[in-house]
């Protein structure tokens, strides 16, 4: 047996040395047949297996909506960085780990959610905070560990990592307050297969976003506090959503630097919002199981809440009314709907939502019907608009023209002369915006809604040429007083904005007062552009009305005759007809209503100072140390005589817009 070990050593040692080509071997050393030798030539299988055996596969997805290219860190319990990946496009991610605890953490951060319709497309946003879960690997997991991050396992991470309870009961705590009935870790449950956690998780996004705090993440840990008082109640099943035992104000209680304005305003709108909330997740489901169709009524569902949110934003606690608020709700997503029924969700991204949503505030009075047909054909000529530079300002033209005005400025829109109009406009707002802070975004607003409303009423006079846009610029944007005087309200806004309590009566006073003063400069404009616009028509139509009245003073004198000669000779039969005759004249006379018309055209300027200038922006009036404010419509009509020879520019009533 030796003897044939030793053959075998020498046949291979001749072709290693074979093999090496001579002198490259020279220095090579024999092969012995030495047992300690051998053993420390060898590979350590068992070292070898060890570490193997340490390579870890973490494999998962992050999900509120499906988060693509967010940066996943896989920590240790210390927050030692293990290993870094990112999610691909459908959220998922996979990273391999050296020596992964039994115990580690996942940071979601970055990346964009594909939000409640799964798809990748203009409507996606920003992942609004970081997400993360805490997992226990367990011994099945092998080399391989499952974790699924979602909004729901991010309440757990920051209810343990503030020391309120331990993971375990963190979970149960969770699970109690969301309706969650699976015995499953949250951070073991695919959010992608399972409709309640993913219900759940958009539930908890939706409520953050609520909050008027930018960090989102601020808004998450308040939500984690209120789950650990046991103050959040939700029930989410195939049945639908229960959340009346939800009390909106709990979690504003657990954010710092809230304003009462904010909790005021919160009050009074909650119900409101909670039932769009409800509508939202109660249309949400898991991607495989939604049809395009669905896709779009909850897009349409949370589009509508974001701009229910932003008006209650944008109004200040006296301006909130629910009913007006209802009524947004109830037309936008109605119009949103019909929109992209009329085309694809790219139509829902915020740009053009945004148009939809000042369309829909402007015209609440407005046929249902009627208004979405509207919608639909200024949203696809607003989405031709190659100049980025004067959407902003396309958009306010649409905002305070007349419904039936939107074919004329679709027409204003297609002369490419009148573009470049609207963006020297562009330009000339621009370059007014000069200051630091707060200041420049409203002065901007400010300035482009005001020639905005100047251009829609030159389009109501049928002037859509860039000469009349250059005119509206001149008599807005060129105003040095609009713009001083904006300046100062603004500022008094950005003050009052800043303010965490409630405002004095003072500041009341201030603000108030001044916005009068603004609305006070804009209604001038539109005076203006109406006196001109009607001034040679007006005199036409009075000497009209006046010749109207000469022939009612003949047909007077006519019957005053009548009765004289009644008086002079009275003869049974010639009375008879001579009364038929009066009675007839008088009757002509009683239903002409020309002196009355006259009257009308008279006091055109009395109706335009009483209805518009003192009652168009804001009436204060002070009763018990309280300021209290009327607003009125924002479109007024003044009334208008009709003749069968009246010019044609008076053949429908005069509407100013304020």
């Amino acid at each position: 047996m030796r003897r044939l070990s030793t053959l075998v050593a020498i046949a291979v040692t001749g072709l290693i040395m074979a093999g090496c080509g001579g002198d490259s071997c020279v220095n090579t050393p024999p092969l012995v047949n030495n047992d300690t030798n051998n053993t420390a030539q060898q590979p350590d299988n068992n070292q070898t297996l060890a570490q193997n055996e340490a390579q870890f596969r973490v494999v998962g997805n992050a999900v509120d909506g499906e988060i693509a290219g967010a940066v996943v860190e896989i920590l240790d319990i210390n927050d030692t960085l293990l290993a870094t990946t990112t999610t691909d496009t459908n959220g998922s991610f996979e990273a391999n780990v050296s020596d992964l605890p039994k115990r580690y953490k996942l940071k979601v951060t970055g990346g964009k959610d594909k939000g409640v319709d799964h798809e990748a497309n203009a409507n996606d946003e920003e992942l609004g905070f970081e997400m993360g879960a805490i997992v226990e690997r367990e011994e099945s997991d092998s080399n391989t560990s499952m974790a699924f991050v979602n909004p729901a396992t991010t309440l757990v991470q920051n209810i343990v990592e503030e020391g309120a309870i331990p993971l375990e009961e963190a979970e149960e705590q969770v699970k109690e307050s969301f309706g969650i009935d699976d015995n499953r870790s949250l951070c073991k449950i695919d959010t992608q297969k399972h409709h309640t956690l993913n219900r759940v998780g958009n539930l908890i996004a939706l409520l953050a976003k609520i909050t008027p705090v930018e960090d989102k993440s601020i808004s998450i840990k308040a939500i984690a506090k209120v789950v650990v008082k046991k103050k959040i109640k939700v029930s989410i099943g195939d049945m639908g959503v229960d959340m009346d035992d939800l009390n909106l104000s709990h979690i504003f209680d657990e954010i710092e630097g809230i304003s009462d304005q904010e909790v005021s305003k919160l009050a009074l709108s909650q119900e409101i919002v909670k039932k769009q909330i409800v509508k939202v997740v109660t249309k949400i489901q898991v991607k495989a199981t939604m049809s395009n169709e669905e896709q779009k009524d909850v897009v349409s569902s949370y589009a509508t809440l974001q701009e229910l949110l932003r008006a209650i934003e944008e109004s200040s606690s006296d301006e909130l009314d629910n009913e007006k608020l209802a009524l947004i709700v109830d037309n936008l997503e109605s119009s949103i709907q019909a929109m992209l029924d009329s085309s694809d969700l790219n139509s829902s991204d915020s740009d053009t939502i945004d148009l939809v949503a000042k369309i829909i505030k402007a015209n609440l009075s407005e046929d249902v019907d009627r208004l979405k047909i509207k919608v639909v054909q200024s949203t696809k000529k607003y989405q031709t608009i190659k100049k980025l530079k004067i959407k902003k300002l396309v958009k306010l033209i649409y905002k305070n023209a007349r419904l039936e005005d939107y074919d004329k400025v679709g027409e204003m829109l297609d002369d490419e002369s009148s573009l470049n109009e609207l963006e020297k406009s562009a330009d000339d707002i621009a370059s007014k915006v000069v200051e630091e802070g707060e200041i420049p975004t409203q002065l901007d607003d400010e300035l482009s809604d005001t020639l905005a409303s100047n251009i829609a009423q030159k389009v109501e006079n049928n002037q859509t040429t860039p000469t009349a846009i250059k005119e509206a610029n001149e008599a807005v944007v060129k105003n040095d007083l609009l713009i001083d005087t904006l300046k100062t309200h603004i500022k008094t806004k950005v003050t009052l904005k800043a303010k965490k309590t409630k405002l004095s009566h003072e500041e009341r006073v201030q603000y108030v007062a001044s916005a009068k003063v603004v609305s006070s400069i804009k209604l001038s404009i539109h005076i203006k552009t109406f006196d001109e616009t009607t001034k040679q028509s007006s005199e036409a139509l009075y000497a009209t009305l006046m010749q109207r009245i000469n022939d009612l003073q003949n047909q007077i004198k006519v019957l005053e005759l009548l009765f004289v000669d009644l008086s002079d000779s009275f003869e049974a039969t010639k009375f008879d007809q001579t009364y038929d005759e009066a009675q007839t004249i008088s009757q002509d006379i009683a239903l002409d209503d020309t002196i009355d018309r006259v009257k009308t055209i008279a006091k055109i300027k009395i109706e335009i100072e009483i209805k518009v200038v003192q009652k168009s922006s804001v009436v204060i009036s002070v009763e018990d140390n309280r300021v209290t404010q009327t607003t009125t419509p924002r479109t007024i009509t003044l009334p208008q005589p009709k003749l069968p020879d009246m010019p044609q520019e008076f053949a429908t009533p005069i509407t100013i817009g304020l």
